[in-house]
């Protein structure tokens, strides 16, 4: 056997290796001052995630006409990777929410897929029901920005149409049946 040397950092200088032994742990070298070094090797694997967010502004107002949100991450049911696609489209009034997942051969598949009609309150109250000018009947409405909780779950919200310029409230419940 050739003569090794490894340095102790007990004694700070080097010494020679006396013995040698391998296991499941690694590799332990046994010095000739009595100290002992233990080399080990591991592996592991790094999951790189990305997630990617997009607004569309008009000016002149504060909330955004489209919001995106696509991302990767493990789904937590089957542990596969997944993508996730959120588009929040208050022009067409539309919430549209995707999921795909990879399946055994490394293909992605459509596991999920919805688009609700947006309220006025945006994704945070998703409703089906649309707002009508009481007077005309017209959907080309919108909100004045009066809306305040009359009790527990339930908001009364202004709104004004645009065909005849009537204002009008309207009062709901987020409670689902």
């Amino acid at each position: 056997m050739e003569e090794q040397k490894k340095f102790c950092n007990g004694c700070k200088e080097e010494k020679d290796v006396i013995e040698i032994e391998r296991d499941a742990q690694g590799v332990t070298f046994k010095l000739s001052c009595g100290h002992k070094i233990i080399e080990d090797e591991f592996t592991a694997v790094i999951n790189v995630f990305n997630q990617l967010n997009d607004k569309v502004q008009r000016p002149g107002f504060k909330k955004p006409i489209i919001e995106g949100m696509e991302r990767t991450k493990i789904s937590g049911k089957t542990k596969r990777p997944t993508r996730e696609s959120i588009l929040v489209d208050r022009e067409n009034q539309k919430y549209v929410h995707k999921v795909w997942e990879q399946n055994e051969n490394g293909e992605w598949e459509l596991e999920h897929e919805e688009e609700i009609p947006l309220s006025h309150k945006g994704k945070e109250c998703l409703i089906s029901k649309e707002e009508k000018c009481p007077k005309c009947g017209s959907i080309n409405v919108e909100k004045t920005g009066g809306s305040h909780k009359l009790q527990a779950q339930v908001w009364h919200h202004g709104f004004k149409c645009i065909g005849c310029d009537t204002y009008f409230w309207i009062t709901e419940s987020n409670l689902k049946p």
